[in-house]
């Protein structure tokens, strides 16, 4: 064995408790970045159940022509979805922490409670 090797062996060994620490974290990042990218290439591809998803065949940005074509209602479904959620951010977001500000800003401490 090099000394190479020998270094990072005795390396794991000696911090075996930080690098299982590690483990829950690098298994959120494989469920949440990796797993996730069979979805985007099969935005790609012309999907069949019997190939797969990376069997089926790829056909570039072909889908999406479809999508956003004349006869489609790709245009109406993206506005509808950012109307949606412009009025999410702007209900969720902005008037909860105005209210928030609004009832922080009362002197009386009876009524603020």
């Amino acid at each position: 064995m090099s000394s190479v090797v020998k270094g990072f062996l005795y390396e794991i060994k000696k911090n075996r408790i930080l690098y299982l620490m590690c483990v829950p974290a690098l298994i959120v990042l494989i469920m949440f970045s990796y797993i996730p990218f069979a979805g985007v290439w099969m935005a790609f591809t012309d999907f069949n159940v019997v190939d797969g998803i990376f069997g089926s065949k790829f056909v570039g940005l072909d889908n999406f022509k479809y999508f956003f074509s004349e006869n489609s209602m790709g245009w109406k479904v993206t506005y509808n979805t950012l109307y949606i959620n412009f009025f999410g951010l702007i209900l969720g977001i902005i008037i909860p922490v105005s209210i928030a500000i609004m009832i922080n800003e009362i002197r009386h401490k009876a009524t603020k409670k």
